[in-house]
């Protein structure tokens, strides 16, 4: 993902992401929280590896501003089951292609991922009982869901009362 910021302008200045060809990914003006003047600018995008990209400051209405530009990427994070890394570095994005977990004979296992798409993993219940699955460490509003094997849910983190969305 690439945050790139645009501030200390004096007038109303977009910011714009664009593909190699050209064409507009994303705009900071078609944002909900966009407020034109000489606001600062920001746009967040899901790179694609060996794409190149190009950055368009764009004055409206020809204005003119100094500015400060940053260009802030964060590389994807594999996501780590038990201690060993997911072959190809990412969890199955789909419950036909759930990565299996291997649990450890207390029935207990260790994910350590990153969510850019749906993650799925799945388990064999050792013993009859009650499941406990923790999702923590979160920097933004992720929803954890427990499915049956046909699919269907069976429990999903935003159904209970102490759910609070956001990051907690």
């Amino acid at each position: 993902t690439a945050t790139i910021d645009l501030t200390g302008l004096s007038s109303d200045i977009d910011l714009r992401l664009l593909s190699s060809s050209g064409s507009r990914l994303d705009s900071s003006s078609s944002h909900s929280s966009y407020s034109g003047g000489s606001s600062s600018e920001s746009v967040s995008y899901n790179l694609t590896s060996g794409e190149t990209y190009y950055v368009k400051v764009d004055p409206y209405d020809n204005n003119t501003s100094d500015y400060n530009l940053s260009i802030n990427t964060v590389a994807a994070v594999n996501d780590i089951v038990n201690g060993t890394t997911i072959s190809g570095g990412d969890a199955g994005n789909s419950r036909t292609g759930a990565t299996a977990v291997s649990l450890d004979s207390n029935g207990d296992a260790s994910i350590t991922g990153y969510a850019g798409e749906n993650d799925f993993y799945t388990f064999v219940a050792q013993h009859p009982g009650t499941a406990t699955i923790d999702l923590t460490g979160l920097s933004s509003d992720i929803d954890l869901r427990l499915l049956s094997s046909s699919g269907s849910r069976l429990d999903s983190s935003s159904s209970h009362s102490s759910y609070s969305g956001g990051s907690s």
